[in-house]
């Protein structure tokens, strides 16, 4: 670990500079401390109680020590109390008083600072992250989502990109060092994978040198020169109209060989008739589903999170590379945004694919011995009998996979995910008419210029029908036999 100028610890300067210590700070002196000097201040605390600051005066702090040549030169190897090359007197008044301002500079500069800018890159990350870990007296997390938490891991990793920073200690981090990260990490990740990084390390340091200049914060990200299947931009690779007769086909196919309860199949369905996402497809209870009202209530999600590894004694467990080890987590949460706790509507053809679903449901619980057996109501609609979820992230891959062996492929050209079919949902939809409003609300888009930004203006053909509608207005002129000099 990185020293201050003065060779102090952060605490101790914190210390003197939470009790206001300059204005109480002494003029310093000096005593032996073993064969060597030892270089001292002293300052009263805020309950009137003195402190002592001291520092042995090594080779180290001799060349911090802004002295004369001559000074340096008597004293080279550092200051001694006895022997030979012993410190004479004017010496020793010049390195207190050299130590007193390099201490003084110190004080000023942790006065605002709010942890020890001292430590590594890293580990300053780390921590920023893990203090935005707030939990209620129940134990329920009511800070940042755990899942937004393991983003903000992943995007510090990417610290490792260049091992020279991510050990650096953060007080000594420059522009010039953030600069050269951002530019290695441009060869092989996209400008948003870029920004989302800076942003964690920015975050990072304005938390820890509080009131201090970020060395982010004038870093430009260069233009994202990465090749990708689907271009510079993330458009929708949604579904057309005949891929959706495609893949329900497909669906019914594998419906008809599968044995048993066809988890996936049914996640895909409710997805494409609903537009939900996968971790609310998975959430999804059978309390939460109104055959009566035709209503499915958006209330809870499986949530994935990269949460740390524990010892015994609930330290962090970390790994050679000093990251923190961590496992990956489902649990039961809260949609994340207001927005995402909705009612979405459910038209017939998912009431009656749901209500076969439940039949099966109960054949299979019925052989179940009374005593085993759950409500029906408490079980995830895509869930197992033993009350346990699907989860969130093997249903897209499976369903990514069936797509993949079969060829089903978007209007992006690339195999077709199971966020996709929410895509599929939303562009179709709007194609055909539907309010935008209506739209981004049963999304449970927070904001309709989400919406607006990510769907509209997709249908190419009925651009084209605008365009070929609009050609008489754009191409009138004014008779021939019309004066055009009179006023009209």
């Amino acid at each position: 670990m990185a020293t201050f100028a003065s060779g102090l610890s952060y605490e101790a300067l914190k210390s003197a500079a939470d009790n206001n210590a300059l204005n109480t700070l002494s003029r310093g002196g000096i005593r032996k401390n073993g064969k060597r000097l030892q270089v001292t201040l002293c300052y009263k605390t805020l309950d009137g109680k003195r402190r002592l600051l001291a520092h042995n005066v090594d080779a180290v702090t001799m060349e911090r020590l802004n002295l004369s040549d001559e000074v340096m030169e008597r004293n080279e190897g550092g200051t001694k109390a006895s022997g030979r090359g012993k410190t004479n007197k004017g010496d020793r008044a010049a390195i207190v008083s050299a130590w007193r301002e390099l201490v003084v500079h110190d004080i000023k500069s942790v006065a605002g600072v709010n942890d020890d800018p001292t430590i590594s890159v890293r580990e300053a990350c780390e921590r920023y992250i893990s203090g935005k870990v707030v939990v209620d007296e129940d134990g329920k997390m009511v800070g940042a989502r755990a899942s937004t938490l393991t983003f903000y891991r992943y995007c510090a990793k990417r610290l490792d990109v260049l091992p020279r920073l991510a050990n650096k200690s953060l007080i000594d981090v420059t522009q010039a060092d953030v600069d050269e990260w951002v530019k290695k990490l441009s060869a092989t990740h996209s400008e948003k994978s870029i920004r989302d990084s800076l942003h964690v390390l920015d975050a990072t340091c304005r938390q820890v040198m509080k009131g201090k200049v970020s060395p982010c914060a004038d870093v430009e990200i260069p233009k994202n020169v990465r090749k990708s299947k689907r271009g510079p931009k993330s458009r929708p690779n949604a579904l057309t109209k005949d891929g959706v007769r495609r893949v329900n086909s497909l669906l019914n196919e594998r419906e008809a060989k599968y044995k048993g309860i066809d988890l996936m199949t049914v996640g895909a369905r409710i997805a494409l008739h609903t537009a939900m996402r996968a971790e609310e497809v998975a959430g999804l209870r059978w309390h939460d589903v109104d055959f009566i009202n035709g209503q499915v209530y958006v209330r809870n999600v499986i949530e994935r999170a990269e949460l740390p590894e524990l010892d015994k004694d609930g330290n962090k467990v970390y790994d050679k590379r000093g990251h923190v080890k961590t496992t990956y987590h489902e649990f039961d949460a809260e949609p994340k945004t207001k927005g995402s706790i909705r009612d979405v509507p459910m038209d017939a053809e998912l009431a009656r694919i749901l209500k076969k679903h439940r039949a099966d449901v109960a054949a299979l619980l019925g052989a179940m011995p009374e005593k085993e057996r759950p409500s029906i109501d408490s079980l995830y609609v895509v869930g197992r009998l033993d009350g346990t979820h699907y989860s969130p992230h093997r249903i897209g891959d499976n369903f990514r996979a069936f797509c993949r062996v079969r060829g089903v492929l978007g209007t992006e050209g690339v195999v077709v995910g199971f966020h996709d079919l929410r895509h599929t949902w939303a562009t179709l939809s709007i194609n055909d008419g539907m309010p935008i409003s209506e739209v981004s609300r049963i999304l449970g888009h927070s904001d309709i210029h989400v919406t607006l930004s990510k769907y509209v203006g997709e249908d190419k053909e009925k651009q084209r029908e605008i365009v070929d509608a609009m050609n008489d207005v754009f191409s009138a002129c004014i008779p021939d036999d019309v004066d055009m000099l009179k006023p009209a």
